[in-house]
């Protein structure tokens, strides 16, 4: 076998492995839940949001309140490593939701009107006992 064949193999069985490994990794990623709190109404109950890296989506979980009742909704996501983005509602009432890894905090924009941003606070849930 010529070493440009050989090169050629060679890349090809490389870029094969990276492939398999990045599918792996994207495929076993642990799902996570976040709970979150609302800024704009603190003496609301927290909410989870799921964060499905595996499926590219992140559910939120809302528990009943008095102007609303209780509702489990998934949407599609991009998950980074800095960042998770995914955008909720529908027109003329569509928000893009933003959650930073490092921080915890959700920066959500309303869809035409960049003035519209509301920030929420999350922390990874864990067992209290």
């Amino acid at each position: 076998m010529s070493l440009t064949k050989w090169n050629s193999a060679a890349r090809r069985a490389f870029l094969g492995v990276a492939v398999l490994l990045t599918a792996s990794t994207v495929a076993h990623a642990d799902s996570v839940t976040l709970v979150c709190t609302n800024d704009e109404r603190p003496s609301d109950p927290p909410f989870k949001i799921e964060l499905d890296p595996a499926h590219a989506a992140v559910t939120i979980v809302l528990t009943a309140q008095q102007y609303m009742r209780a509702s489990t909704t998934t949407y599609p996501a991009t998950f980074t490593p800095q960042e998770i983005k995914f955008a909720t509602g529908s027109a003329p009432y569509r928000w893009y939701d933003t959650i930073d890894r490092l921080t915890g905090v959700i920066t959500i924009v309303a869809e035409g009107d960049q003035s519209v941003v509301l920030h929420n606070h999350c922390h990874v849930g864990t067992a209290q006992f």
